[in-house]
């Protein structure tokens, strides 16, 4: 069986804003308007622990596309741009453990449902 998680992006947006709120719903908002992108099985949006104007937003997709930066995340990645130095980078992934993505994805397969929920 194949894993779950094919490749991602990742997106880093290093930022001086004052209002963090502010920007992570900007941000929260952004990633709402991504729910129907073909292959996009996750998104992460997380705030560094230590440094809070660091964030982070990660991609999951599922397909069997090369790891490339994709139309979604370069219009996220142009858009955050306007708050801070951003970079943009897309990953394959070689390997995971205890991947809730994984289990879920078998799950629907044993119940029948493919590779998508």
């Amino acid at each position: 069986m194949e894993a779950a998680v094919k490749w991602i992006e990742l997106i880093r947006l290093l930022t001086a804003q004052k209002d963090v709120q502010a920007l992570q719903d900007a941000i929260q908002a952004q990633i709402e308007t991504l729910r129907n992108a073909r292959g996009l099985q996750n998104v992460l949006a997380m705030r560094h622990a230590t440094y809070g104007t660091d964030l982070a937003i990660v991609l999951v997709w599922n397909n069997e596309r090369e790891p490339v930066k994709t139309r979604e995340g370069l219009l996220l990645a142009n858009c955050l741009q306007q708050f801070g130095s951003v970079d943009h980078a897309a990953w394959a992934v070689f390997y995971t453990y205890g991947s809730t993505l994984c289990r879920q994805r078998d799950k629907a397969m044993k119940l029948g449902e493919g590779a998508h929920k």
